[in-house]
């Protein structure tokens, strides 16, 4: 995050910080981007007039503080507006929908520690938060999610599946869940396939 918020900040390049929130929050995703319109258009009806070609804070004080009539302080008095906007709106959303950002100190050391038949006790325990190998139908993944068909939805215990490092849970249908693990998912779908011996 240190680096996404580096990023930012220089060059204006925020992909790093939207990618870490478009896949497992998309509303969030949908919310940052009217807010983006929103702020172009106040800094226009307020009269400023940055050009940049990044928009990070080297281009904000060559082509906004060092250029005379620029209105470069609305920036920071509008941000600092968005920011709380921002904070409150994310917090109320990511509360809501108990989507956590925290990595568990012990999710690494429990990741590599073998369990009985091979895989790993990470793997097992999401065996067990899915309700076990009876429950299980089909383990697959894409990008970001632990995609998993299962025999009975109320057999999943979805409070153990967020202790292993689960962002956040799924449910399209009766019988489909996906868990998201972000971009470690597919060593995870692979320790969980070792295990259910497919």
């Amino acid at each position: 995050m240190i680096a996404g918020v580096a990023a930012s900040v220089v060059s204006g390049i925020t992909e790093p910080l939207e990618f870490s929130f478009m896949l497992i929050a998309p509303q969030l995703f949908l919310f940052h981007a009217v807010m983006g319109g929103i702020s172009f258009g106040l800094m226009s009806l307020l009269g400023v007039g940055i050009g940049n070609t990044g928009g990070g804070i080297i281009d904000y004080i060559i082509y906004g503080v060092m250029v005379p009539g620029s209105r470069w302080y609305m920036v920071i008095v509008v941000g600092l507006v968005m920011a709380v906007v921002y904070y409150v709106v994310f917090k109320w959303y990511l509360t809501r929908k108990n989507i956590t950002i925290e990595v568990n100190d012990d999710l690494e050391e429990s990741d590599s520690q073998p369990a009985a038949g091979g895989g790993s006790a990470l793997a097992a325990r999401i065996i067990e938060g899915l309700g076990g190998f009876e429950n299980i139908k089909v383990v697959n993944n894409c990008l970001t999610r632990l995609r998993v068909d299962v025999v009975d939805m109320s057999l999943v215990d979805e409070a153990m599946l967020k202790t292993t490092g689960a962002m956040g849970i799924v449910k399209p249908s009766d019988n489909h869940i996906q868990v998201i693990y972000g971009p470690k998912v597919e060593r995870i779908a692979n320790q969980v396939r070792e295990i259910m011996n497919y």
